[in-house]
């Protein structure tokens, strides 16, 4: 068994939707006491529920943020997300064609990126590992390619008719 490597998404992340969350409030909140001369009463219950909307929303984040994990173990790539619905997957390496490392402005903010990860096969990212931090994804990307160059060739690329040459090319 080797040993295994384990990123999660930063809490930065909690951050930046509470900052958001608090933008949007606030903007409500002003629009709403805006027109309260015109409107009535309800513009508190309305405020009341914007409120709690967004502390929903902020202990979503700070739930989704625990319960996701990204993991590279035994050769395989293992992902865990989801709040309410768990969604488990697990790919080998060897179908692992690129890793690309992406920073959007956002996530630049908090020193955090995504991970684009291309899958045999296919032109978009099959998946994304969103809101890593900086040194965790270079640490992973690392440990990725450096299996996958270690990965051993199944047994039916063996044959006499198929040349194998160990080199950064084929690696």
């Amino acid at each position: 068994m080797e040993s295994g490597f384990t990123i999660r998404p930063s809490r930065r992340i909690v951050l930046w939707w509470a900052i958001i969350a608090a933008f949007v409030l606030g903007v409500l909140e002003f629009t709403a006491l805006t027109i309260a001369p015109y409107t009535g009463e309800w513009v508190g219950a309305a405020s009341l529920m914007i409120a709690l909307a967004a502390v929903i929303g902020l202990l979503y984040s700070l739930l989704w943020q625990q319960r996701t994990e990204y993991r590279v173990h035994d050769n395989q790539l293992e992902t865990s997300s989801g709040v309410v619905l768990q969604k488990h997957e697990s790919v080998p390496i060897v179908r692992i064609r690129s890793l690309e490392i992406d920073s959007s402005h956002a996530n630049g903010l908090f020193g955090l990126v995504d991970i684009d990860i291309n899958f045999s096969g296919g032109a978009l990212p099959d998946l994304t590992l969103l809101h890593v931090r900086r040194s965790d994804a270079r640490k992973f990307v690392h440990e990725i390619t450096t299996r996958r160059r270690n990965v051993v060739m199944p047994e039916w690329r063996h044959r006499s008719y198929v040349a194998y040459r160990p080199n950064a090319r084929y690696g």
